[in-house]
């Protein structure tokens, strides 16, 4: 019997009663941790422990060593930051009456000025109320989330024609971010579309703008086919 197979069996062993206080159990004992993270970031940020085990920076070693994933790291960095600023936080993350979600949101508006009037209006807020307090600090510039959505633009026919297919899905396919969710793609005046190393300029092609992370750019530069980006090129600006 594996692992799985032996927890599932402990587990489908007890009974309702006990089953509901293992997980309510196991839930504190979740926000703990999860709090008691964000201390020990701030202690090996503070003593450039990462900078010791060859990471350039607490980022790559929260995603390199720890295993989180991008969004995950940045998360938790950006609360321990904050945590370490603002120490009554602690305390509310433990408590489960404010998220890491919650934090990373607001951290970079809360203060010790601003803290005696914006944390109690965290304490039990869902992430679209955070946001719209987040937009309302910034003076209706709503925050920037950590995941980006498709939105559809026209493609040229003769490109869906074309011998390149997988280049037209892509064009329609378009990733767009939620913090310019108003973008459109702007049409090129004809002939004028070219990237380096096409044998050919590209007639009737658009534009497509996009405010996305250093995270996700980073990711689209890594990934991005490089017959692709001869005739599609990425540019940032």
């Amino acid at each position: 019997m594996n692992t799985l197979d032996r927890v599932r069996r402990a587990i489908a062993s007890k009974d309702d009663k006990e089953l509901i206080k293992s997980l309510v159990d196991l839930n504190k004992q979740e926000r703990a941790t999860s709090a008691d993270i964000l201390l020990h970031l701030i202690e090996v940020e503070q003593h450039k422990l990462h900078l010791e085990l060859g990471y350039s920076s607490l980022f790559s070693y929260a995603c390199k060593e720890l295993c989180y994933s991008e969004p995950a790291a940045h998360r938790r960095i950006s609360s321990a930051r904050c945590v370490n600023r603002i120490p009554e936080l602690y305390p509310t993350l433990r408590a489960g009456e404010v998220s890491l979600t919650t934090i990373s949101l607001i951290a970079q508006e809360l203060t010790p000025e601003n803290k005696a009037e914006l944390l109690p209006q965290l304490c039990g807020a869902s992430q679209k109320e955070v946001e719209k307090l987040v937009a309302l600090i910034r003076g209706g510039v709503p925050a920037i989330r950590d995941r980006i959505r498709p939105r559809f633009v026209k493609t040229p026919a003769n490109v869906i024609a074309g011998s390149v297919p997988s280049v037209a899905e892509d064009m329609q396919k378009t990733l767009v971010a939620d913090a310019a969710p108003k973008q459109r793609a702007k049409e090129y005046a004809p002939n004028a579309f070219s990237g380096e190393g096409a044998a050919t300029k590209e007639p009737n092609c658009y534009e497509v703008r996009c405010s996305v992370s250093a995270e996700v750019w980073a990711k689209l530069e890594r990934t991005y086919p490089k017959e692709q980006r001869r005739r599609f090129p990425l540019v940032a600006g």
